[in-house]
Formats: structure tokens, C-alpha cells, sequence
């Protein structure tokens, strides 16, 4: 500014030079005063420069700058007021309360940051409206406030809440699946309140539900029961595993099938359903126990079959007196076939016994001997047969014999006799080994074998 002032005195003198002095020094003077009314020009420009870069910069840092540069220069108000409104506005900003703003307002001369200041009250406001609808306010006044403060910091919590809130509307209608989108948007099961996380919970369980249908595997259903151990619609979930599983079984299910069917029905009506299956079942299964035994029965001889056959016996260590032996035929009848575990055989047994030689009385007492004759006899017989275990496609088996000598020679047979021996059969032979006792005879002792076919 002295520079200024001394080229304003320089052009002065320079006047009252030409006054005085000849054209030739006046135009000496004049191409002076021009040279400095140029740089006049020149320090105007610069400094009108350095102050729009100072306020460009905005920086308080660049407005002290420009009054070290100029301290006389002609902005030097301006920058003043500059320098005060920076330093109001970061007292303002430092309060961050709207009277502290507003007090910026009435305070500043610049108003350079007007637009700062009207933006941060706008915010502190939104600030204020949004604490005091964020927890208790409707649908609508939340969505008023986001259409009122589109640029707060609180939108997108005031956006989350609208969604959250829209979601609780739908699902009081009914309308679960809108209502789960709208609550997904608003951030999920975590970011609701703690009464809208069961509706959460209820509009994603109906939503993975509405996609079961009849021809889901059980794998997915039980895996939908685990996640949803305590589900909405668990029971329903349960009790179709349940039907399902009822109406699988069938002749040949077992009790752990029934109970496994019975575990995942949940109310009366549909452990009837299932009940009712397994009744069903069970009569099927009984249906095919009878028919199976009877075809098994058929297969191995049905109830009843003939037999004929034949029998040998011998006594064993017999005196003289007590030799024989006899030849038998076998016709009877066998109650229960070869696999049945008791069989009960009763008939006749007609045949020949051949004795040895015998004294009677009056030859005993002369000292004389006569030789036997073979003669015809029909024991009236019954055999119990006891299955003892498999042998291949047959039985070994042991069993009891009573033979009453229905037709007999009192001489060489008892009336009754009893036996027991093993034997091994098929369905339509067998063959036995046996032990016989005749009572009340002399020699009672006989071993014998006999074979039979059945029919």
C-alpha cells in the first residue's frame, strides 16, 4: 500500500511538473504518469487475485495468508470479516446445536457458510424428530419423516423402521409372505424388535411350509422338524410324516414299524388315522401268517396223511423159551405233518410173528418138545412224534409207541407193550429205530425198525 501511495504522489508531482515546464518535459511527465497508472492497474489486478484464491482456498490458514500479502490491500475488510466468520462458524460447529447455528446466522457478516449452517440444522431437527417417533411411531409418521428429511443421517434407520413396520401391517393380514420380504428389507430377524422377531419367525417357517407338498421326501420333512423344533407348524409337518409312514405298512411291518409310524402323530385324530393303519396291517399281516401256514401246511402234508409201511422187531437177548420175531404191516393215519413239532400217528399193525421154539406144560413135564408155528396178529398202535431239529429238507425226531395186541396168541405176546426210539423224516417217508417192551411177557426186551410212506 505505501508502494500505492508513493506512485499517486510520483503522478501528482508529475501534474505540476507539465504546469511549469515546456511541452518537451511535459511529455516526459506524461509517458511517466502513464507508466504508473499501469502499474497501478497491475498491483489492483493481483491483489484482486490473491483474494478470490484465498477464497477459493476457504481456509482460514489462506485468509491470514492474504492479509500477510496485502495488509493494506483493498480486500482487507473482507478478509477481515472473512477471518470472523470462520472463526463464529467453527464455534458454531463445535456447539453443534441449532442456536449455536443460528447465532452463526445472525452473527455473521459473510455468511459463508450459510448453506452448512441451514444443512446442520435441518440435520440436528431430523435428529430431534426421528428420536422421537423411532420406537412409538406409526407406519405413517415414519414414512412423513423420510419424506421430510430426505437427506438425514437418520434415513435409511427411518427406511429399515418403514419396512419393519409395513411388514407388521401385512402379517396382522395375513399376507406372510409380503410380510417377510418387507421384513428381510428392513435387515432381518436380528435387526426387529423382539415382539416382531416371533412374526419374523412365523413368516419364515410358513414360507419354507407352503413349499411341502406330497411328494417331499421325508428326508427334507425331518429336517424341516429339527430346524423348526418348536415351530407353528411342526405338528402339522409331523403328523403327515406320521400318515405317510401309516400307510407303508403293510403285511410284513413290525412292531418297531408301528411304533415308528405312531411317535410322529401329534393329536387324537391323526393317532386314529394311523391306529387304523396299523390295524390293517396287523390283519394282513395275520391274514398272511394263516394263509402262509396253511400253504406251509399244504406243502408239508396238510393236517392229516395215511401211511403204510412196514415193521420189524426182534427180541434181544431172549431164553429159548422167549424167541420171536415179527413182520408187520402199517396202516394208519398221522395227525400233523413233518414239520409240525408234535405229530401223533395211531393204527394197526397187522403181521406175522415167527417164535423160536417153546415147551408147554405137557411137554415140559414128559420131556418132550413140539416146535412153534408162525401165526397172524394186529396190534391196534399209537406213536407221538416230537421234532427235535432240521436235518436238510427233513426231521430227526424221537417219539413214544403203545401197541395193544388187539389179535394175538396169549402164549407168545402180552396184551400191551410200550416203546420210544429216533428216527429221521421227510415229508413223505420216514424211517425210526426203536426200543420195545412187551408186558408182563417173559422175554419182553425187542429192538426194531420201521419204515413208512406217507400220503
Amino acid at each position: 500500500m505505501n508502494r500505492l501511495r508513493n506512485i499517486i504522489l510520483t503522478l501528482f508531482g508529475a501534474i505540476m511538473l507539465i504546469a511549469m515546464f515546456p511541452p518537451a518535459a511535459n511529455a516526459q511527465l506524461l509517458d511517466a504518469a502513464k507508466e504508473r497508472r499501469a502499474e497501478i492497474r497491475e498491483i489492483r489486478r493481483q491483489d484482486s487475485i490473491a483474494y478470490i484464491n484465498a477464497c477459493k482456498a476457504g481456509t482460514l490458514a489462506a485468509f491470514k495468508n492474504y492479509l500477510k500479502e496485502y495488509p493494506n490491500g483493498l480486500f482487507k475488510k473482507q478478509m477481515n470479516d472473512r477471518i470472523a466468520d470462520f472463526d463464529i462458524w467453527s464455534k458454531a460447529k463445535q456447539a453443534n446445536t441449532i442456536a449455536a447455528y443460528n447465532e452463526y446466522l445472525n452473527q455473521s457478516v459473510t455468511k459463508a457458510f450459510i448453506i452448512e449452517a441451514g444443512d446442520a440444522i435441518t440435520e440436528l431437527e431430523s435428529v430431534d424428530a426421528w428420536n422421537a417417533i423411532k420406537t412409538t411411531g406409526t407406519l405413517q409418521q415414519v414414512k412423513a419423516f423420510i419424506a421430510s428429511y430426505p437427506k438425514s443421517s437418520r434415513r435409511a434407520a427411518a427406511v429399515k423402521r418403514a419396512h419393519e413396520l409395513q411388514g407388521v401391517e401385512y402379517y396382522q393380514k395375513g399376507e406372510w409372505l409380503m410380510a417377510l420380504a418387507e421384513f428381510k428389507e428392513a435387515g432381518g430377524r436380528n435387526s426387529l424388535e423382539y415382539k416382531h422377531q416371533k412374526m419374523y419367525d412365523y413368516c419364515l417357517e410358513y414360507d419354507e411350509y407352503r413349499k411341502l407338498d406330497e411328494y417331499t421326501p421325508e428326508s427334507t420333512l425331518i429336517a424341516y422338524l429339527n430346524r423348526h423344533p418348536n415351530g407353528y407348524f411342526h405338528n402339522n409337518v409331523s403328523n403327515e410324516i406320521a400318515v405317510r409312514r401309516a400307510k407303508e405298512l403293510d403285511k410284513y411291518s413290525t412292531s418297531v414299524d408301528y411304533e415308528n409310524a405312531m411317535a410322529f402323530a401329534k393329536d387324537y385324530r391323526t393317532q386314529r388315522e394311523v391306529q387304523t393303519y396299523i390295524d390293517r396291517s396287523k390283519a394282513d399281516a395275520e391274514a398272511y401268517r394263516k394263509m402262509r401256514k396253511k400253504w406251509e401246511r399244504d406243502e408239508n402234508g396238510g393236517w392229516t396223511d395215511f401211511v403204510l409201511g412196514c415193521d420189524f422187531t426182534g427180541n434181544v437177548g431172549a431164553s429159548d423159551e422167549g424167541q420171536k420175531m415179527c413182520f408187520d404191516f402199517i396202516v394208519g393215519l398221522r395227525i400233523g405233518n413233518y414239520r409240525d413239532p408234535l405229530q401223533f400217528e395211531v393204527g394197526l399193525k397187522p403181521g406175522f410173528v415167527m417164535p423160536g421154539y417153546v415147551s408147554s406144560y405137557y411137554d415140559y413135564y414128559y420131556d418132550y418138545y413140539t416146535d412153534s408155528e408162525t401165526y397172524f396178529h394186529m396190534p391196534i398202535y399209537g406213536k407221538l412224534k416230537i421234532n427235535v431239529c432240521n436235518a436238510g429238507r427233513g426231521k430227526f425226531f424221537i417219539f413214544g409207541e403203545f401197541d395193544y395186541n388187539a389179535v394175538r396168541d396169549d402164549w407168545y405176546e402180552s396184551e400191551m407193550s410200550v416203546g420210544g426210539g429216533i428216527g429221521l423224516g421227510w415229508k413223505h417217508f420216514d424211517m425210526a429205530f426203536y426200543y420195545q417192551n412187551d408186558i408182563d411177557y417173559i422175554d419182553p426186551h425187542s429192538l426194531g425198525v420201521s419204515m413208512g410212506v406217507y400220503f
